[in-house]
């Protein structure tokens, strides 16, 4: 078809041409014709124009596309259609009346592009909703999918930070609880005899022993993370420190207990 000196401001059975394509929505094959001819003409070059335009918007909706030259062919068999009726426009038929609505009704629906496996292949769930709407209700726009995405995805940030921060306050009050383990050397057993007679680990006793500093078996958080990624009870922890201790030549005093770390 020659191309005219200027653009039609008017289109048989549409609106005015379209100047460009609005990227909130997937193109209707009425907007897909309506910016063709906003060119001036149906010319190859032309459609090939509208035809990398139509794919940069499937593309910015992350949507899989068929290959450029089927996208060419179906938009060609749309343009056919229109023609033969335009020229059959002032046939004031029935017939001709019924195949005008029909293609309006056809044009009204998504240009669909996708590729025959878009939704099978697609990971992302609001890209897949996203295609379900185009081909039906239209309601959703790209403009607000990513806004939904991008509160959803605040909310999820929230909620990690959260949950991370709940796990830290937890590692925490573990690693206070199990800071410190009260042990004494066994050369050093503490002074008096009440202790002695109350220790059940104490051996042989003298008169009077001379007292020594305690000495404490650290536990830093990093081993609290360890005995976490075991799954030990507090109390299976406490025997597994204590083992630990006494295999380091360190012998429980008459009460294994845990206090703040200083």
């Amino acid at each position: 078809m020659a191309c005219s000196t200027r653009k039609s401001t008017e289109l048989f059975l549409f609106d005015q041409p379209l100047e460009k394509f609005t990227g909130r929505q997937l193109p209707t094959g009425e907007e897909v014709l309506r910016r063709l001819y906003s060119f001036g003409c149906n010319s190859k070059s032309n459609r090939e124009a509208v035809v990398t335009e139509l794919v940069e918007v499937w593309v910015k909706a992350r949507i899989p596309t068929m290959e450029i030259r089927s996208i060419k062919v179906k938009l060609e068999s749309v343009v056919k259609k229109y023609e033969k009726l335009k020229i059959n426009r002032k046939r004031s038929t029935d017939t001709q009346q019924a195949k005008e609505v029909h293609f309006k009704n056809e044009l009204s629906r998504l240009f669909d592009i996708s590729h025959k496996d878009a939704l099978s292949s697609m990971k992302n769930k609001e890209d897949q909703a996203f295609l379900r709407d185009q081909r039906t209700e239209r309601k959703m726009a790209m403009g607000g999918v990513d806004q939904e995405l991008v509160r959803k995805e605040t909310m999820r940030m929230k909620k990690l930070a959260r949950k991370s921060e709940m796990a830290e306050k937890e590692k925490m009050a573990k690693a206070e609880k199990f800071a410190t383990v009260d042990l004494s050397d066994s050369s050093s057993p503490s002074s008096g005899p009440s202790s002695q007679e109350n220790s059940p680990f104490r051996g042989e006793t003298s008169s009077q022993v001379s007292s020594s500093p305690k000495k404490r078996l650290k536990v830093t958080p990093e081993v609290v993370s360890a005995l976490d990624r075991t799954n030990l009870s507090d109390r299976k922890a406490t025997h597994l420190l204590q083992a630990v201790a006494s295999s380091s030549g360190l012998t429980p005093a008459s009460q294994a207990h845990f206090v703040d770390p200083e």
